[in-house]
């Protein structure tokens, strides 16, 4: 199910600059927190 988040607009562009071409926002997010230590991560 999808959700709805809310960020600030200069968070906006940035993960805009981070996005490869072709890539969801979801599938961004995603990639992110994979690089996370674990610890931060719940459920990881």
């Amino acid at each position: 199910m999808a959700k709805h988040i809310v960020v600030a607009d200069d968070i906006y562009d940035q993960l805009t600059e981070l996005k490869k071409p072709g890539e969801s926002f979801s599938n961004l997010i995603r990639r992110l927190i994979d690089c996370l230590p674990d610890e931060v991560v719940p459920g990881k």
